[in-house]
């Protein structure tokens, strides 16, 4: 990417919609994929990690 641009806020949303045979299956709860999503969130900035800029 050589840009970004933002339009309004930062803000956003994500509907997941859980299978509730797959989750009865692997014995989870809406409370474990709830848990399992804040655990991971992050917000990250454009860029590379790693990179070093003096490197041509």
């Amino acid at each position: 990417m050589g840009n970004a641009s933002f339009f309004g806020s930062l803000d956003f949303s994500m509907l997941l919609s859980p299978s509730p045979e797959r989750t009865a299956r692997l014995g989870i709860t809406v409370d474990d994929v709830a848990a399992a999503v804040q655990k991971q969130n992050a917000t990250k900035l454009g860029g590379r990690l790693g990179h070093d800029r003096r490197v041509a």
